[in-house]
């Protein structure tokens, strides 16, 4: 499929990636990235543990000044697994803040390892604003996750 595609385009004088910019200009550009907080023993688990209440108990308005117009707590709220349906999704230790840009940034402990997993997803017009987007929810997520475990929170 992907051959007969190229094949299409050159007919066009295009190629896959002049097709992928087209998209790209049209939908925008989406960048994901995951980061993993290690943290060992008991004494970890219960870091961890202790993050996730930290995060649930925060409150928070914005993330790296973008406001959350939602967060869901999958452990404590009734979600359904989508809009408009009466079919509800599992309890998990999971909590999702849906921003202002569309950007979702999602918090959860590994169920196998020592770690906790936080998941950044954004989309911007051009490539250099989505990274940049993503730094910065990195950087303020992750400061206050550090900051958590250096103190032994």
């Amino acid at each position: 499929m992907l051959a007969e595609c190229a094949a299409y385009l050159s007919t066009k004088n295009l190629t896959i990636i002049d097709l992928l910019e087209e998209v790209y200009n049209k939908y925008g550009f989406f960048k994901e990235k995951q980061v993993n907080r290690y943290i060992k023993g008991l004494q970890g688990q219960i870091m961890i543990t202790n993050i996730m209440e930290y995060f649930r108990k925060a409150e928070l308005e914005q993330i790296a000044d973008v406001r959350i117009t939602k967060m869901v707590d999958y452990e404590n709220d009734k979600t359904a697994d989508s809009e408009g349906s009466k079919y509800y999704l599992p309890k998990s230790n999971v909590i999702q803040y849906y921003l202002e840009d569309d950007s979702v940034v999602t918090l959860r402990p590994s169920g196998t390892e020592p770690k906790i997993k936080f998941y950044f997803s954004t989309k911007a017009k051009d490539k250099a604003l989505a990274e940049k987007k993503l730094k910065n929810y990195i950087n303020d997520i992750i400061v206050q996750v550090d900051k958590l475990i250096s103190e032994g929170k």
